[in-house]
């Protein structure tokens, strides 16, 4: 029986295969639930794009290639349960992590109103009962809890992520940002001694560099 015809040519089936394919090379078992939840969420992303200007390219293939891809290659490191996906955007990789992991409660802080908009109805639309969305600057954020860990793709530096986060910081709290080619100078920058960074690479297919830095704060 032939698959649920998409813009662009391409099937719901053939978009949870790929999903699935990413998933099963980051090391993870999703639900067929999930590969349709995610599958659902490229398809609002490619949606919104249009007006919102949520990622760079708007086609389904690159969605699913470049951005939930990557970002499932970093759920397996990402500790909760409790996190904040700060500058969130599109909800990358918030949003993945809410549905990769749905017993973590996620919290997505961004600023825009617009994508404030896009996150709160992608999440009503997935089913998602362990997103908040909080318009916000995470400078300006007051979480209403503590918070495990704190996530960022494409945010800025890993000191201006360090330091914007600095009222949630806590003996225990992981930092994790997702990032592409990484230096030495930038880590370094970071007022953390170098052995509470962790530098990890991520193999995802089509991107030559990708990294998910881990700070500990420990102390």
């Amino acid at each position: 029986m032939p698959g649920r015809p998409e813009r662009g040519g391409r099937d719901v089936p053939a978009i949870e295969r790929q999903l699935a394919g990413a998933a099963e090379a980051a090391g993870l078992a999703l639900a067929p639930a999930q590969l349709t939840q995610l599958s659902a969420y490229a398809r609002l992303i490619e949606k919104w794009n249009r007006v919102v200007n949520l990622v760079g390219s708007g086609s389904i293939d690159a969605i699913v290639r470049a951005h939930l891809g990557d970002c499932l290659a970093a759920i397996p490191w990402i500790e909760g349960p409790r996190i904040a996906d700060i500058g969130s955007g599109a909800g990358l990789p918030g949003l993945v992590i809410a549905i990769a992991r749905p017993e973590y409660a996620v919290a997505l802080v961004e600023s825009r109103q617009r994508k404030c908009r896009f996150l709160r109805q992608a999440a009503i639309e997935l089913g998602l009962a362990n997103v908040t969305v909080f318009a916000a600057r995470i400078e300006h954020w007051e979480a209403p809890h503590e918070v495990d860990a704190v996530t960022c793709r494409g945010y800025s530096s890993l000191a201006k992520f360090f330091t914007d986060t600095r009222s949630l910081h806590r003996p225990g709290l992981r930092l994790y940002a997702m990032k592409g080619a990484i230096e030495e100078q930038e880590i370094a920058a970071v007022a953390v001694p170098r052995e509470s960074i962790e530098v990890r690479r991520l193999h995802v297919p089509g991107w030559d560099h990708r990294h998910l830095v881990t700070i500990a704060l420990d102390g």
